[in-house]
């Protein structure tokens, strides 16, 4: 899969995962192949593989994912988009019309 269909898997932008595969080599543990044109193809199950490393990183910590504890959840919004809360597209709800 391209690296714009992740992004949008994951709501993100594709240059958020470009520059974060250009300082690490990876996408928070997912790894790209690096095709000869230059491109990036990702696993097809990319996704999953971001949700198994968050939920390991919480395992780790001693969370129970029945009902992971409070400081577990405020980490990982910090570091993975997929807890991200959701926003509306710029130009729709909550943009104030000004003067008419």
């Amino acid at each position: 899969m391209t690296t714009n269909d992740f992004a949008d898997q994951i709501n993100i932008l594709g240059s958020s995962i470009h520059r974060r595969v250009c300082i690490t080599g990876s996408y928070y543990g997912v790894v790209p192949t690096k095709l000869p044109n230059g491109r990036l193809d990702w696993p097809d199950d990319a996704r999953a593989q971001l949700i198994a490393v968050r939920n390991e990183k919480c395992v780790k910590q001693g969370a129970d994912h029945a009902e992971p504890p409070r400081a577990c959840n405020d980490q990982a919004k910090e570091a993975d988009p997929l807890i991200r809360e959701q926003r509306p597209p710029l130009g729709e709800a909550g943009r104030s019309g000004g003067t008419p």
